[in-house]
């Protein structure tokens, strides 16, 4: 196992320093592949365990406390942020605003109960139906002796 420590803000109590501490575990990484959705599922632990402590004086714990319309908007403003600095074509401001929008994600879904395993396996559902690449449609759709036929009412983008 290998330990790294990430401090997420560190929270002084007395003369001790207690930061939030992710423990990256290689042996995990064996049993999950896809490194992804392992760190996204470490993200996940992390946010939970900061929700629960109401003491917690983080930025996280901040946003935590300030409700889901906090939490959605700080969303919505990461995924515009993506959006520009795509049109711009700034790679490196893609890369880290992505990596806000996947936390701030990460923090809606905990909020509501959602965990990664939840998304995992609606997007399995989803490749089942249409393939990896594909989009869920929004118009109706029906399975007929296993293949998928869509409206032509259906996806308008």
């Amino acid at each position: 196992m290998v330990s790294v420590a990430i401090i997420d803000r560190p929270q002084f109590c007395g003369s001790v320093i207690h930061p939030l501490i992710w423990t990256f575990d290689s042996k995990r990484d064996e049993d999950h592949p896809n490194t992804m959705s392992s760190t996204i599922e470490r993200l996940h632990e992390a946010v939970t365990r900061i929700s629960r402590n109401m003491a917690d004086t983080s930025r996280t714990a901040k946003l935590v406390q300030g409700g889901r319309t906090k939490m959605a908007k700080k969303l919505v403003e990461e995924a515009a942020e993506v959006s520009l600095d795509a049109v711009t074509n700034d790679r490196e401001a893609v890369v880290r605003e992505s990596a806000d929008l996947i936390y701030n994600l990460t923090v809606l879904w905990v909020d509501m109960g959602i965990s990664p395993d939840d998304v995992w396996n609606e997007m399995k559902r989803r490749e089942q139906l249409y393939g990896i690449a594909e989009k869920l449609h929004k118009g109706p759709v029906a399975v007929i002796n296993g293949g998928v036929t869509v409206s032509p009412q259906g996806d308008k983008d």
